[in-house]
């Protein structure tokens, strides 16, 4: 029953992204502090297809597991700088003085493979012994096509950022786990 997170830990997991870790040691670990996640969601994105049995009226008899592709969505707190510049292509400046050009690309630009930009991603709960940390070892940074930016009265500042967990030549893809056990 060790395992078994109380109640009073069990509803917010607050934490913090770092790009490219190096350690698991103290945050950022070795990274780059990208700053605080407001909200955070793992999506475990599973794509699969039935083998339908013609003699049983079309029934699915089994699925074929064609591929996973997990994403992290998170809401930023604020503007945090290097968040924004790893977000958007257009991104300049540091510390306080971050610049955002939107859409980031010049109009002529042909696009680019979002892997270019890709990292190595950690969230790191703020409580690292009841709270699990996930590890992206190659995030894409993306938005969601409805992400919006959070500039209301009633709430903070937020930005929503998809974060796209594409395969290494390793075969890893993501790692899900106590802070402690998570391997870089």
């Amino acid at each position: 029953m060790a395992d078994i997170v109380g109640i009073d830990h069990s509803l917010r997991c607050p934490g913090r992204l770092c790009k490219d870790p190096s350690s698991i040691g103290t945050f950022p670990h070795g990274g780059t502090d990208l700053g605080e996640a407001l909200r955070i969601e793992f999506v475990a994105e599973q794509s699969t297809r039935p083998i339908i049995g013609e003699g049983y009226g079309g029934e699915p008899l089994d699925y074929i597991v064609r591929h996973q592709s997990p994403y992290l969505l998170c809401l930023m707190r604020g503007f945090p700088t290097e968040m924004m510049q790893l977000a958007f292509p257009g991104g300049s400046g540091s510390g306080s003085t971050a610049t955002v050009s939107y859409p980031g690309a010049a109009a002529a630009d042909a696009g680019y493979l979002a892997s270019t930009r890709s990292v190595k991603l950690l969230f790191s709960p703020q409580d690292t012994t009841n709270q699990l940390a996930i590890v992206l070892y190659e995030a894409v940074p993306l938005f969601d096509e409805s992400a919006r930016m959070q500039m209301m009265i009633t709430e903070e500042l937020g930005m929503a950022v998809v974060f796209r967990a594409l395969r290494t030549s390793g075969d890893a893809v993501c790692q899900i786990a106590r802070l402690g056990s998570i391997s870089l």
